[in-house]
C-alpha cells in the first residue's frame, strides 16, 4: 500500500504536490506532456477534497 493511499485513508494531507504536482509543473514549463502524472495528481486532489478532515497547507 502506497504512502499516498495510507494518507488518504488516514484523512491526512498527502505529498502529491511534491510528487506528481512538481512533475506536472516542470512538464508545463518545459512543454513536455505528463498525462499520467497529471491524472494521478488530479485524482489524489479529488480524493483529498472529498475528505473533510484533510487540511492542505499553502504549499
Amino acid at each position: 500500500e502506497s504512502s499516498t493511499l495510507q494518507d488518504i485513508r488516514a484523512k491526512k494531507p498527502t505529498e502529491i504536490e511534491a510528487l506528481s504536482g512538481a512533475v506536472v509543473r516542470l512538464g508545463e514549463v518545459a512543454k513536455v506532456p505528463t498525462p499520467v502524472n497529471w491524472t494521478l495528481y488530479k485524482m489524489v486532489l479529488f480524493m483529498e477534497a472529498k475528505s473533510p478532515l484533510v487540511v492542505r497547507g499553502d504549499g
